[in-house]
């Protein structure tokens, strides 16, 4: 695959939505105040004029239950848990951007603790950037399978691998 390349398939990551019906409501003005926080232990991305998804790993999920308890609490809007519905992917290295540009094109790399969203392989994605060098593709659970395919295959047309991968947790240029 890609050298300088890494793919990860299984990423844990929880998944909630935060869906307001007034714009300007207090439920609304709660999300964008958490939203322009510095990205950390919970990631939040906004995803349309009435819905932030807001995400984190296993290991904070107590930071994500909190602000949610907390945004339940506020009257215009619900917190709905999607964890079930989405599938993260992890990519890492030096040619990510790369990689983003031939999946999906040229403006589709994040900045460290932002969000874009995207169409990879003709399924629409959320990109997230977490650090350098590192993005997390977010995407329907349902187009897991097709999108992981069209990784690897671009993976592999810019490397040396057949696109099998027999470890993709495995940093793909370890062999």
């Amino acid at each position: 695959m890609a050298e300088g390349v890494a793919l990860e398939e299984d990423v844990p990551l929880r998944v909630k939505t935060l869906r307001y019906f007034a714009r300007q409501g207090a439920f609304a003005r709660a999300a964008a105040a958490a939203a322009t926080s510095p990205m950390g232990a919970v990631m939040l991305a906004r995803i349309g004029p009435t819905e932030t998804l807001a995400l984190s790993f296993p290991e904070h999920e107590p930071q994500l239950e909190a602000l949610t308890r907390q945004l339940a609490q506020i009257p215009g809007g619900q917190v709905i848990d999607l964890s079930g519905g989405f599938k993260a992917f992890r990519l890492r290295g030096a040619r990510l951007a790369e990689v983003l540009a031939r999946l999906g094109g040229a403006g589709l790399m994040p900045q460290i603790g932002a969000a874009c969203r995207g169409r990879f392989a003709d399924v629409p994605v959320l990109a997230l950037g977490v650090r350098a060098g590192e993005v997390l593709l977010v995407a329907d659970r349902a187009w897991a399978a097709h999108l992981l395919g069209w990784l690897r295959v671009t993976l592999a047309d810019m490397g040396e691998s057949d696109g099998a991968g027999a470890d993709s947790r495995r940093g793909l240029t370890d062999g």
